[in-house]
């Protein structure tokens, strides 16, 4: 049996499995800018669908959908959505953004959604949670080799100087979507390193604590891969060994076009994946 529940500040902790790390302090705001749906299989939490205004664009986001896989999953999901939309309809709202999360093959999903109208995926993004203290192990960690002017170092030796330098660079020689800065994005000092080279700053890798045991990391950037032989690899083997020392697990959001990040993955990470999990999104 299914049967679908409203979030509120008395329930939602029924579903706090599903819930990542970051959304517990938008669930905070259940019933303001945020709505979240639950659903139940045979009276066990088995999914949950969170929703949040977005203002500029007139849309509303659902930011996280997921059901559990099984033998109703496709029921599951179909009737969540329904109920999403009906919820999104008495809000006043008829355009909608949807990322939903998968663990298992998504064409079946995909054609579901389309029969409802749904265009896309307009995007996917893999998720992959890895454990440091296989990859430690492996012999790429220990083999990477710097040459004199290129150096890793953390991120919180950083002067301030250095730093508004970075952030007057963007879009100069480095992209936005690559800044440590931008969307007010919050940078652990601890769990991020940066590369430089001549003492000049060319890379990092932006990283945040965000449970007591996973670190995400969140962007890895290096400017002019010529000159900065294996810095990349450098900065990924510094947040490993960090989070290793942390007795942390290391969580990487990988977009399916990002073709060299994917390389990595496969050559790099793939021995010390744990868990993955691919989020694909439509509109409508």
């Amino acid at each position: 049996m299914l049967d679908v529940v409203i979030l509120d500040m008395d329930n939602y902790q029924m579903f706090r499995r599903f819930f990542l790390p970051a959304h517990f302090q938008k669930l905070q705001g259940l019933g303001d800018d945020v709505w979240g749906l639950g659903i139940m299989m045979d009276n066990q939490p088995a999914g949950v669908s969170l929703m949040e205004k977005d203002t500029f664009k007139q849309c509303v986001t659902i930011f996280y959908f997921t059901v559990l896989s099984g033998d109703l999953q496709y029921s599951g999901i179909e009737l969540l959505l329904q109920k999403t939309e009906e919820l999104m309809v008495r809000e006043g709202y008829d355009q909608y953004v949807l990322h939903l999360q998968l663990e298992q093959e998504e064409n079946g999903v995909i054609d579901l959604l389309w029969k409802h109208g749904w265009n896309g995926p307009t995007h996917k993004i893999d998720t992959y949670i890895t454990d440091p203290q296989i990859l430690i192990k492996e012999k790429w960690i220990s083999q990477i080799k710097l040459l004199d002017y290129l150096e890793v170092i953390p991120w919180s030796t950083l002067p301030e100087s250095t730093l508004i330098n970075l952030a007057n660079g963007m879009n100069s020689w480095y992209p936005e979507m690559f800044s440590p800065f931008s969307d007010n994005r919050h940078i652990d000092a601890e769990t991020s390193f940066a590369l430089t080279y001549h003492s000049d700053v060319i890379g990092w890798i932006i990283s945040e604590k965000v449970a007591s045991n996973l670190i995400l990391v969140k962007i890895l950037f290096v400017r002019n891969l010529g000159k900065a032989s294996m810095g990349m690899m450098a900065l990924l083997a510094e947040v490993i060994k960090n989070a290793a020392d942390r007795k942390c697990y290391t969580m990487f959001n990988v977009a399916r076009d990002n073709f060299a990040m994917n390389n990595v993955v496969r050559k790099r990470l793939n021995q010390g994946v744990i868990k993955k999990k691919t989020t694909i999104q439509f509109e409508r």
